[in-house]
């Protein structure tokens, strides 16, 4: 055995093995060419100086675990940034029909939804924003003013608003933050739900929010009115 070389690689397992119980009490052992470790004693030869994995494996582990992780970190950022996403894309796709096409479609240009219970807004639209739409021509549906007493609010919103161009959300400190009158959070809700279904569903529409009492984004509970906020589509 003096003086012999062998290969000790993956296809020679069997070699520590063997050394373990072969007993020879000569010092001059037969050599091992170890992948990597070059000529050594075969007395020192281990199964740990060699990696026997296989090099696609390896591959195909780190790709799906770096696939798997930039799912992960894509699902994040969708969801925490998917109304802001949203935001954009539908201002990005919306088209500006023709004036004469529009005034044919719909029957009013803007409806307006805010507080009604906010005495200091209510005049400040009535005197000031109602008054200046209507100067310019605007068509403006005005819930409190146009839906006749006793009648199926809800009913005539939903219809009154699929037949409307724009949206103008006035947005103050008890727009839905009304603890004394629930009723007039409960359409508040209502008016910002459906208006914010036709400006989602419909290219044509628009959506405007009138920041009236300097909101942060922070103060909002409502998540599409909060990201309105931050990406700068207010008045």
């Amino acid at each position: 055995m003096e003086g012999l070389q062998l290969t000790c690689g993956c296809q020679e397992p069997w070699i520590e093995n063997w050394l373990k119980v072969k007993k020879c009490d000569d010092e001059k052992r037969f050599k091992c060419a170890v992948p990597d470790h070059g000529l050594i004693e075969a007395r020192d030869f281990s199964s740990s100086l060699i990696d026997c994995k296989p090099k696609s494996s390896i591959f195909i582990v780190s790709f799906m675990s770096a696939v798997l992780a930039a799912l992960i970190i894509c699902g994040f950022l969708t969801s925490l940034l998917r109304y802001k996403i949203l935001i954009i894309f539908l201002k990005i796709r919306q088209t500006n029909p023709n004036k004469t096409e529009t005034a044919k479609r719909v029957q009013h240009d803007v409806a307006l939804t805010f507080n009604e219970e906010d005495d200091i807004l209510r005049n400040w639209i009535l005197k000031v924003l109602l008054p200046n739409l209507e100067d310019n021509n605007y068509r403006v549906f005005l819930p409190s003013r146009d839906i006749p007493f006793g009648s199926k609010r809800e009913n005539i919103i939903m219809k009154t608003f699929a037949k409307t161009r724009s949206f103008s959300v006035v947005l103050s400190e008890k727009y839905l933050n009304q603890t004394e009158n629930q009723s007039g959070r409960l359409w508040t809700e209502k008016e910002w739900k459906c208006a914010w279904n036709q400006f989602k569903d419909v290219r044509m529409k628009t959506l405007i929010i009138i920041n009236y009492d300097y909101l942060a984004p922070s103060d909002v509970s409502i998540k599409q009115i909060s990201v309105f906020l931050r990406v700068g589509h207010t008045v």
